[in-house]
């Protein structure tokens, strides 16, 4: 998680690499281009790192991703409440 920054998260999140070729190139150009995980230089670990997004089938959230899902919830919440 050290290697996690504000950039990489804006960048990756909602994003489903497995499943959307758009994602997937998009992810790895960033990757190899040392946009994403800046703080990783060591290349089998960034090799690595970028091997298990790949495999990513759901959206990856964020906390931007968590609010934006419940504002989805909130109305059928109230109607049962």
């Amino acid at each position: 998680m050290q290697s996690l920054d504000e950039g990489t998260v804006e960048a990756l999140q909602l994003r489903a690499p497995a499943v959307s070729k758009r994602d997937t190139a998009y992810q790895t150009k960033k990757t190899r281009l040392g946009h994403l995980f800046p703080e990783i230089n060591d290349i089998a670990v960034r090799s690595a790192v970028e091997q298990r997004l790949l495999l990513v089938e759901d959206r990856i959230p964020s906390l931007f991703s968590l609010t934006k899902d419940l504002r989805y919830l909130e109305a059928p919440t109230a109607q049962v409440l």
